[in-house]
């Protein structure tokens, strides 16, 4: 994802929240929880949770700046 700031202030944070979009196909939503378990070396009973909830994710990024 590319940003760029056409303001005259500087952008010292932000925050994203994405949602699971109510056409997701469960292949899909597999795939993506497979992924991330791999990536992140969860165990199977650690993912269970995750299976029957809507897929949900947060970023948040602040930038300390000098005046």
């Amino acid at each position: 994802m590319d940003y760029t700031n056409n303001s005259d202030v500087v952008l010292v944070g932000f925050k994203l929240d994405f949602k699971e979009k109510k056409d997701v196909k469960e292949e899909v939503k597999t795939s993506l929880l497979e992924q991330i378990q791999q990536d992140v070396g969860l165990s199977d009973e650690q993912m269970e949770h995750f299976y029957d909830r809507p897929l949900e994710m947060y970023a948040k990024s602040e930038k300390n700046c000098k005046s």
